[in-house]
């Protein structure tokens, strides 16, 4: 009976030149019309403020439904990398994993032993090619770096010096220089030793160098079947690491849009809003006895929104 007393004193009406959406309700009480109207009006526009709420929350239940799942998709790959490294013994420094760093290592000291042979059979052979001639032996830095060798040497010369003079003073049959001559001899016998000592030395510097190297070429001989399956560990855990995170960026980057989408719709307001709100008229609209609401309200609103 209400609804039908309504329906038959309300009209709604528009010019179709705009959005404008006029209201009319005429009854007996003036107040009692124009109260109708605004009550009307406030609903329309409460009733388009709590769709879209309604709206905003079902899109965010969804939205943080997807969040979680991302959430654990990246807790997930994070878990891997962890359960790998600890299942494979991965162990991971800033200058890479252990076996990474035993492989630099020994690459690094074979070729520094590599040099260290070539350089000590290229002074080896530069001693053993001189021979011990005393004009080829002063040319052997190892000779000349031997404090004994260059005394012996420097007295060498002084009876070569002292041989000189006497050969000019007396026969060659004299006792004085068959004595410097037995000196000389002598003296070339312990330079010639001496020299030998350096070339031993330098022949033991080549056997070393060239055993070391044996060595170091040996152990990352042995290291070839580690490092093999080390790379097929560090190129798996490098797709576990790319895998989480890609993971973390798209829930990073998924959660970014969440937030610019929530500040978008903190604040809901309706598509319509009202213009004019109803005031009782102070004059009947009508030659009938009882009163009349004449115009009460306007509401813009979207085009083809139902009232």
């Amino acid at each position: 009976m209400v609804d039908q007393t309504l329906l038959k004193n309300l009209a709604v009406s528009n010019t179709g030149r705009d959005y404008v959406i006029t209201i009319d309700y005429k009854d007996q009480d003036p107040a009692l019309s124009a109260e109708i109207v605004n009550t009307l009006m406030d609903d329309y526009v409460a009733n388009q403020v709590a769709r879209k709420i309604a709206a905003t929350v079902e899109a965010n239940a969804s939205l943080n439904a997807r969040a979680e799942q991302l959430s654990r998709a990246a807790a997930e790959a994070d878990q891997e990398v962890t359960n790998f490294a600890s299942n494979n013994g991965y162990l991971e420094t800033r200058m890479g994993t252990v076996s990474q760093q035993q492989l630099s290592d020994l690459n690094t000291q074979l070729s520094l032993a590599r040099s260290d042979r070539a350089s000590a059979e290229a002074r080896y052979a530069q001693a053993a090619a001189a021979g011990r001639a005393p004009d080829s032996i002063d040319k052997i830095p190892d000779v000349l770096a031997s404090p004994l060798i260059q005394e012996l040497r420097a007295k060498e010369s002084e009876l070569s010096r002292a041989k000189a003079d006497m050969a000019t003073k007396l026969g060659p049959n004299h006792p004085e220089r068959h004595a410097i001559d037995a000196q000389a001899a002598q003296l070339r016998q312990t330079i010639d030793s001496e020299v030998d000592k350096v070339l031993a030395s330098l022949r033991d510097q080549v056997d070393t160098a060239r055993a070391r190297e044996t060595v170091l070429e040996r152990r990352l001989a042995a290291l070839q079947p580690q490092s093999m399956q080390a790379a097929r560990l560090d190129e798996e855990m490098d797709r576990l690491k790319r895998n989480a995170e890609a993971r973390h960026q798209v829930y990073d980057e998924f959660m970014t849009r969440v937030a610019e989408t929530g500040k978008a719709s903190d604040q809901q307001q309706a598509d319509a809003h009202i213009i004019a709100r109803a005031v009782a008229p102070i004059s009947p609209s009508g030659p009938r006895t009882f009163l009349a609401m004449a115009l009460a309200g306007l509401v813009a609103m979207m085009a083809n929104l139902p009232l």
